[in-house]
């Protein structure tokens, strides 16, 4: 189940590049995106672990090179989360991986299965909620455009600062 979200990630944030660099005529930097997401499928399928990290900064550099460009307002961000989202599920499954070869061949019942099938679930719906909301918060950050004085500013970004770290909180004691 985490392959396939992997695999369809990579797959967008490669397509979201391409198209977004292609759209523009600089189709041979879009030709970059598509040969990330390439190498990166290859690298999932022969388990080369350090290389994702690597692919991931590429897409980073990508979308950042792309934010000047005419419809960047909405590939970029697309390329950018997708790639994040691959890049925290591929860290994941070696994570998993790690914890399953640790535990023995003792442990892999029906009920280390089915818990680990139950742990994947609610990591990847952990995921598309919070990748669903970046997406969303930066598509409408680039169409809401608000003035506001640099004392509002910083009292919203002291109540931000202080509502990630509570929701921080309350994952990490509901992952306990």
């Amino acid at each position: 189940m985490i392959v396939r979200a992997v695999i369809f990630c990579v797959v967008v944030a490669g397509a979201a590049a391409t198209a977004g660099y292609a759209v523009v005529g600089a189709w041979q930097i879009g030709v970059i995106g598509a040969a990330l997401a390439g190498l990166w499928l290859v690298a999932l399928r022969r388990g080369w672990r350090g290389l994702p990290s690597l692919l991931f900064l590429g897409f980073i550099l990508l979308a950042a090179a792309g934010v000047a460009l005419p419809a960047a307002a909405f590939w970029a961000p697309l390329c950018l989360v997708a790639a994040l989202a691959a890049w925290d599920l591929d860290r994941f499954a070696g994570r998993l991986a790690v914890v399953e070869t640790a535990s023995g061949a003792a442990n892999h019942a029906e009920a280390g299965v089915a818990e680990t099938a139950e742990l994947e679930r609610r990591h990847l719906l952990r995921l598309a909620v919070v990748a669903g909301i970046g997406l969303g918060l930066s598509w409408a950050g680039q169409a809401i455009q608000l003035k506001l004085n640099l004392t509002v500013m910083l009292i919203l970004g002291f109540v931000a600062i202080l509502a990630l770290s509570r929701v921080v909180r309350l994952l990490a004691r509901e992952s306990d």
